[in-house]
């Protein structure tokens, strides 16, 4: 009803069941620009077990897979019921300023953000140009 800033997600089935998600790359940060897309899978057990999201547009960050799937401890061991979809997308997007290296889906971009933060910025830049950045041409 009442959307964060820079986040979208619809339904893409009468059960609810699987969603699009689209959430602007926040500014002062690598990602500014950008627009990327995420599926959500809703469980049936849902909130009692977590949505499951997944980027479509590729990015580089530590705590994504480069297919996609997304490393963040509210979605595997500290679920709860107080959670809901609106939250998951805002600490998603807020993960986008703050990546987490001590815990990463890919442990070569973690140190990298770690050990040469300018070099990390530069790349997830690149990426976001390249992945995630629409230009409309007639």
């Amino acid at each position: 009803m009442d959307p964060p800033e820079g986040i979208r997600a619809c339904p893409l089935d009468n059960s609810l069941s699987y969603w699009q998600a689209s959430i602007k790359g926040p500014p002062e940060c690598p990602y500014e620009g950008g627009l990327f897309f995420l599926h959500l899978e809703i469980p049936k057990s849902y909130p009692m077990r977590p949505p499951i999201p997944k980027f479509v547009t590729r990015i580089f960050h530590p705590n994504v897979s480069y297919h996609g799937d997304i490393g963040m401890d509210m979605l595997r061991h500290n679920w709860s019921l107080a959670l809901t979809i609106p939250k998951v997308l805002v600490s998603i997007q807020s993960l986008l300023t703050d990546p987490y290296c001590e815990i990463s889906m890919e442990p070569e971009i973690a140190q990298l953000c770690d050990s040469d933060r300018e070099e990390f910025d530069r790349i997830a830049r690149e990426w976001t140009v390249k992945y995630a950045q629409m230009y409309m041409t007639c």
